[in-house]
């Protein structure tokens, strides 16, 4: 198989940035005491675009494209956000089941709630779902789950290791990574921004290496931090995604010096794509105590609205009996491009349950998608959580024994990349899991055993 690529007119420094950045996280080992037993390592590169592998010199993914299989336009999960999307990977499920419709909500009774409180523990404990986690914990694999953020850990109930990054890394470097500049320097801050990577890496490392994980989920973030701050169409973009593809380059090597190459699957995977905003200035954001929406307020209509990822948002009514009215006021709002209703209304764009989020307590009445004219809650160059194409597809990758090499196939999804991790291992995803999505055996050549495939 081969990919078209753009040429990318690197300045140097830039260059050899990320090439040093890249480089030495590794470090050799002694190979005594590794298990030969099937491993599968789960790789979300977040806001990976579907379009981007293509176009982006991504040398050591397109390897595992090339000896596995390929989907090029996955779906992610709607609202095509990180915290959404972490949850259904662990889990197979949309958010309309698991609940995590994203950091906040207001039930039918208006009353407000966040999902990730009091702590990511306590919550993952209210996910109504199984986990992979679990599954496999209970066949005696050692699982981990390795979040950048720290909320991806609501979805990690039942890994035996849990890691949040910013724990291992510098305070400033934490407390800067959605900032465009860094004293005055664009170059600082995005050299910043790459550590967080580099600390995530070093955790992977030490996963396989020091802990015996067969299994884990792990964030490389780097490239959502970018993508907010510079665009998904920017130069420094293409290079975060470039330094994600070395970093895997680098574990896979690590996994080989193991000897733990041959019998390890490598999924790459991403929670959500980027849209590129328009004009960054132009932000939906009120300010406190004023009301969310003015065009409904002027209307009387009492109203919040949820930001699910920067290009979309949740609106709630306390009365939802004023649906109808809000919905042909929305349709004056200039930064909303598209509505979505459970509400039987003419004039909306689709359901709630076309778009699988027709949460019975959580989803609120619409889900409006935003114009890329404008941004939602801060000036960014790039947002998503939108049911866009832009937002929506994801590459989707498995790579290793028991995976036919050389396919490029139509369909996939977030929703079934737990069900395919449990048939790897051998196991029924319907008797562990209970998922909305499928295990991708298409693709397999057998499940739970490292015959190589054909």
């Amino acid at each position: 198989m081969s990919f078209s690529r753009k040429s990318l007119f690197l300045r140097p420094a830039l260059y050899f940035s990320i090439l040093f950045l890249a480089v030495g996280v590794f470090s050799p080992a002694a190979r005594s005491g590794v298990s030969d037993n099937l491993s599968v390592y789960v790789i979300a590169i977040d806001g990976l675009r579907a379009d981007k592998l293509p176009s982006v010199p991504t040398p050591v993914i397109d390897g595992l494209i090339d000896a596995g299989a390929y989907w090029p336009e996955a779906e992610a999960v709607i609202p095509t956000a990180t915290r959404v999307n972490f949850v259904t990977f662990p889990t197979g499920v949309y958010a309309q089941r698991h609940g995590v419709v994203g950091s906040s909500y207001r039930d039918r009774n208006y009353r407000f709630h966040r999902t990730d409180r009091p702590s990511f523990a306590e919550a993952a404990e209210e996910i109504p779902v199984p986990t992979i986690f679990e599954a496999l914990e209970a066949e005696g694999v050692k699982t981990g789950f390795l979040a950048m953020k720290g909320y991806e850990l609501v979805g990690g109930r039942g890994a035996a290791v849990q890691v949040e990054i910013r724990d291992y890394v510098p305070d400033s470097v934490w407390e800067n990574r959605y900032e465009r500049e860094i004293d005055g320097s664009e170059e600082r801050s995005f050299h910043s921004m790459l550590s967080l990577n580099l600390a995530m890496a070093a955790k992977m490392a030490e996963a396989v290496e020091e802990q015996g994980l067969r299994f884990f989920i792990a964030n490389l973030a780097t490239t959502d931090y970018v993508g907010h701050q510079f665009g998904p169409d920017s130069l420094y973009y293409d290079l975060a995604v470039m330094q994600a593809d070395r970093l895997v380059g680098e574990f896979l090597e690590l996994l080989e010096r193991l000897g733990k190459r041959e019998s390890s699957v490598i999924v790459i995977v991403a929670d959500h794509g980027f849209t590129q905003v328009l004009n960054p200035e132009n932000v939906i954001r009120s300010p406190r105590g004023e009301p969310d929406i003015p065009e409904l307020a002027e209307a009387g209509i009492v109203h919040s609205i949820f930001g699910r990822g920067g290009m979309a948002v949740s609106l709630h009514l306390r009365d939802p009996g004023r649906a109808g009215e809000a919905l042909e006021i929305l349709r004056r709002v200039p930064w909303v491009a598209k509505i979505y209703t459970e509400h039987p209304l003419e004039g909306r764009d689709g359901t709630l349950s076309e778009i699988n989020f027709n949460h019975p307590e959580r989803s609120g009445d619409f889900y409006l998608d935003i114009d890329p004219n404008y941004t939602h809650a801060f000036p960014s160059r790039g947002q998503h959580g939108s049911t866009a194409d832009s937002d929506r597809l994801v590459p989707l990758v498995f790579s290793g024994p028991g995976v036919k090499p050389g396919l490029v196939l139509e369909g996939g999804g977030n929703v079934d990349v737990a069900p395919t991790v449990a048939a790897i291992f051998g196991l029924d995803p319907d008797e562990v899991l209970d998922a909305d999505g499928s295990a991708l055996t298409e693709a397999l050549v057998q499940t739970g055993t490292l015959v190589p495939a054909p």
